[in-house]
């Protein structure tokens, strides 16, 4: 275990994620850049303040972005061992000769170790885009149809199970593996806070559709735990690993997005067009998201009798402005329109669409036997099988699916309930005592809420204020 401080000023720092499973692959990775990076380690503590550029690499240029710009970022990983003792008072670990050991229980080894050994892991993020220095740039993500899908690949590529490598008789490396890091996390948190953020997505990279939000400061918090479950059955397997969000926060200020669509088809250099027209289609001054996971029946009876009931899903928006017009109408459409016909060309390209294809197998050509002259042939043998009233088919898929639902319609079964005595239970004050409201799930407030409508016929459709609270138990 290593004590102490650690300072580093980098002028330039560059990593390079592999993005497949190919060793030989040299174009498909995620490259981080840092800029003028400071780095300090502490024990537990890891501190990066510096420029970050999340680059995707890729062997086509029309993939190939800058997805991710966070200027003046300072990411904390803070990591806490949990363990009996001081995870980082390694002093008091004392070492004894094993002619001087104190008794310990039956069934149990001395381990000096035993109290600093860690029984899992908690890991928590913190990126602060809110250091006062000047003039700040402002943080942005740029987003198209073919990134989401490739960081799906990449994302899959990350979390799959990793192979054995060398190990077995035939390497001589019979030693069990030892647990996975991935495993030992047992709560991931990550916190992010930002005085502004702008998010473009494009459809495609000519830019043609699109939407932009822009926002003001921001917090955002999200928690979440691990849970192992074993597999069934007898050969010792991996444990699987399921994520589960506990909590969520998120309070946004001063949100506005639009839709954005060019008149123009691509244009040479592939960028921006400066004619690209913006239409308004939401804005708020505020936006509050809480997510709560689920509570216990005892918690759940305290909240009953206080005043305060909390929803699962929290929502809060003030000063919501909403614009619908045939412009939205026509990019919205055109979006969706364009996501609905990659998802059917990825499904016809893929594997997926071969499983409905069923062949039927090939019989292996027999080899002729050697057997007695064709003059000398044994006497054919012709059974024919006992006439039925009903047809012979070929047992094809539909064929046979449609018999074997005329055959279930000539088993006619009736099914009486048998009173087995008279229940001394009353269901009805039984129910009378229940709450009815078993989990309160969604709770929606608008505050001071206006929506737009311009259609093709009406040049101008009224505003609508409203207040509303709307809860979906």
């Amino acid at each position: 275990m290593l004590h102490g401080d650690w300072h580093m000023e980098i002028e330039q720092a560059g990593l390079h994620q592999v993005a497949t499973e190919d060793p030989y692959n040299t174009t498909e990775n995620l490259h981080w850049e840092w800029s003028r990076l400071a780095f300090h380690w502490r024990p537990g503590q890891f501190v990066f303040k510096g420029d970050l550029d999340v680059n995707v690499r890729t062997a086509s240029k029309y993939d190939d972005c800058c997805f991710l710009h966070l200027p003046q970022l300072c990411m904390t990983l803070d990591l806490t061992w949990l363990c009996h003792g001081n995870p980082h008072d390694h002093h008091s670990v004392v070492l004894r000769s094993p002619e001087f050991l104190p008794e310990v229980p039956v069934g149990q080894q001395y381990d000096s170790y035993r109290a600093f050994r860690s029984e899992n892991l908690n890991l928590a993020i913190r990126m602060d885009l809110t250091r006062p220095s000047g003039e700040a740039s402002q943080p942005r993500i740029l987003l198209y149809s073919s990134t989401l899908r490739w960081m799906q690949n990449f994302w899959a590529t990350w979390t799959s199970v990793s192979r054995p490598i060398c190990r077995g008789k035939l390497f001589g490396n019979l030693r069990p593996s030892k647990k996975k890091l991935g495993q030992h996390y047992r709560q991931l948190s990550c916190t992010a806070l930002f005085p502004k953020l702008q998010i473009h997505y494009w459809a495609s990279f000519a830019q043609q559709r699109g939407i932009q939000l822009e926002c003001g400061q921001g917090h955002i918090f999200t928690r979440g735990t691990q849970r192992l479950i074993p597999q069934a059955g007898t050969v010792m397997r991996r444990l699987i690993s399921e994520w589960s969000i506990v909590q969520m926060v998120s309070d946004l200020s001063l949100v506005n997005v639009h839709l954005m669509a060019s008149p123009c088809e691509e244009n040479a250099d592939h960028r921006l067009d400066s004619l690209v027209k913006k239409t308004h289609l939401l804005s708020l001054s505020s936006l509050t998201y809480q997510r709560h996971s689920l509570r216990t029946a005892e918690e759940e009876v305290l909240l009953r009798d206080g005043d305060d009931v909390l929803h699962t899903h929290q929502l809060h928006l003030v000063d919501l402005r909403a614009s619908w017009t045939t412009t939205n109408r026509d990019i919205a459409f055109g979006l969706y329109d364009g996501y609905k016909k990659s998802t059917v060309l990825k499904r016809n390209l893929s594997t997926e669409a071969l499983r409905g294809l069923k062949i039927g197998p090939q019989l292996p050509a027999k080899k002729p036997r050697r057997g007695p002259p064709s003059g000398h042939q044994p006497p054919l043998r012709v059974i024919v099988p006992a006439s039925s009233g009903r047809t012979e088919r070929s047992p094809s898929g539909g064929a046979s699916m449609l018999q074997k639902l005329i055959e279930e319609t000539d088993k006619f079964v009736v099914f009486t309930e048998e009173e087995s005595g008279v229940s001394e239970q009353l269901c009805g004050i039984a129910a009378c005592q229940t709450d009815d409201i078993f989990n309160r799930n969604c709770l929606i407030e608008l505050v001071n809420c206006q929506v737009f409508a311009l259609g093709s016929t009406r040049p101008v459709a009224p505003l609508s204020p409203v207040d509303f609270s709307s809860q979906n138990p």
